[in-house]
């Protein structure tokens, strides 16, 4: 599924392109034409938007950035949870994240990250209630350790009269940890006989 996902951001990059969207730059106008998340366009009852959003990428590096997390996270995650709890994760982490965007930070919305960030969070309680073996459980807690503090540090210094970047961002990575506890108090036994089986 995490190369579903991908295949699928990737098309529709491609398609966005073909109907008009700048490839390196595009203005905001031109992303919300294609599928973008605004309030407008909620207000305008386009609620789908909350998925289709997702897909929608703002130029070639923000596409490249956002597939790369996506994969790192998604690659082992998806073993451990198998392909429909791992895509039910990925777009209730998503939407809730476009929601939360749009309604609370009065964001424009578009791309995986907040999805990303919702799946890191899910990673952290399989990391630290070890179902992950003991190679898997440092090598991935390791990237996702690296990736956070790469992604935080850079988004605070991007982002430095902005704090409320920083904040949705955490309360997506909060939203994630909570989703993943609940998913291991409840499954546990089903997530370590996948565990055992893939990885």
């Amino acid at each position: 599924m995490t190369l579903v996902l991908i295949l699928t951001c990737i098309g529709t990059f491609i398609l966005t392109v073909f109907m008009g969207m700048d490839i390196i730059d595009p203005l905001s106008r031109q992303v919300n034409s294609v599928g973008g998340l605004t309030m407008n366009a909620l207000q305008a009852g386009k609620y789908w938007r909350v998925v289709t959003s997702l897909f929608v990428h703002v130029g070639i590096m923000h596409l490249v950035m956002s597939l790369g997390m996506l994969f790192a996270t998604g690659y082992i995650l998806e073993k451990v949870l198998g392909s429909l709890r791992f895509s039910m994760a990925f777009f209730i982490c998503g939407i809730f994240a476009n929601v939360l965007g749009v309604l609370y930070f009065d964001m424009d919305m578009a791309g995986v990250w907040g999805a990303t960030f919702g799946l890191f969070g899910i990673a952290i309680p399989l990391v630290a209630f070890k179902i992950f073996n003991k190679k898997y459980r440092e090598l991935f807690g390791g990237t996702i350790a690296a990736i956070l503090i790469i992604t935080l540090t850079s988004m605070f210094f991007a982002f430095i009269n902005t704090l409320s970047y920083m904040v949705y961002y955490l309360l997506t990575l909060c939203f994630g940890i909570v989703f993943g506890v609940v998913i291991v108090m409840t499954q546990k036994q089903s997530l370590l006989r996948n565990a055992r089986r893939h990885i």
